[in-house]
């Protein structure tokens, strides 16, 4: 049975019922592979005007779930948690009514102890 989806203007054609045969054109070029990729090359295609074939897509994926995540640090100071979403020194930030201050953690802290009156008030 031949089964058809159509995604951003492009015919994307199953004629054997296998999840891992769908085929499409695009840009020109001819590709195959499961639908999930190939609806990928088509917006890749349709948004930056050039196109990726379905194994430069998988090999994309496939690195951006390698990459680790940074470690997710956090200090209390003075009862104002202290936050670093990068891992890098120079990254904490703290939110105090709605501002957001950033620095490194010795210069957050000294922030924190300079204006411990203003911010609890």
């Amino acid at each position: 049975m031949r089964q058809r989806v159509f995604h951003r203007g492009v015919t994307i054609e199953n004629h054997t019922g296998d999840s891992s045969c769908w085929r499409a054109t695009v840009c020109g070029n001819e590709v195959q592979g499961e639908l999930d990729v190939i609806r990928k090359c088509v917006d890749w295609s349709t948004e930056m005007r050039t196109f990726i074939s379905p194994k430069q897509v998988i090999e994309h994926l496939n690195s951006l779930k390698s990459r680790q995540k940074p470690e997710r640090r956090l200090e209390v100071h003075q009862g104002i948690k202290i936050m670093n979403d990068s891992g890098k020194d120079s990254e904490w930030y703290i939110m105090v009514k709605g501002r957001l201050f950033k620095g490194t953690l010795v210069a957050v802290k000294s922030f924190l102890d300079k204006n411990i009156d203003k911010i609890k008030a």
